[in-house]
């Protein structure tokens, strides 16, 4: 039996991207209005600039807006994030059945030293979920998701005895 199961997940902007964003719009109006100051003479060229300032803010503005997809077929999870709708990136690869610990993650749940992090949540901190596992490239790795039922119900196949009493 195959199994495939698709979920997105939106990140939830925090302060340091409304901040972000704010400064953003902050730059893009300074920047045009200085556009129209010092280049009044060159009447096509400010009103290029311009355009071009205004769409550059708009590109990093939307960029700052990502989702998370978890992808599990027939026992790999595949965690992708996606920035604006418009661009893709893999950010892990893992075989389910390689997961060494599997639970909710609280601030408790601290991994071990020398564990490289990969945060792929909606950053509420409600609903986390964390696993750790060996990766051939990363070494041991701890990955915070935000699966949902049918989603850990994909993975529960795949898991190990342990994890399995575990949960």
């Amino acid at each position: 039996m195959d199994i495939f199961v698709e979920q997105i997940v939106k990140k939830v902007p925090d302060a340091k991207d409304k901040v972000k964003k704010a400064a953003l719009i902050i730059g893009t109006v300074v920047l045009s209005g200085l556009l129209l100051v010092f280049l009044i003479g060159f009447f096509p060229f400010n009103i290029v600039l311009l355009f071009g300032a205004v769409y550059g803010c708009y590109y990093l503005f939307t960029s700052i807006d990502c989702e998370y997809e978890y992808i599990i077929t027939n026992g790999d999870l595949d965690v992708d994030k996606i920035i604006a709708k418009r661009k893709r990136k893999r950010l892990i690869s893992v075989k389910i059945s390689t997961f060494e610990d599997f639970g909710k993650y609280n601030a408790a749940t601290k991994p071990a030293d020398g564990f490289t992090t990969v945060l792929a949540g909606e950053n509420s901190g409600n609903g986390d979920y964390y696993a750790d596992f060996k990766h051939p490239t990363l070494g041991n790795v701890r990955l915070i998701f935000t699966p949902n039922e049918k989603t850990i119900n994909g993975m529960k196949p795949y898991f190990s005895r342990i994890i399995l009493t575990k949960i």
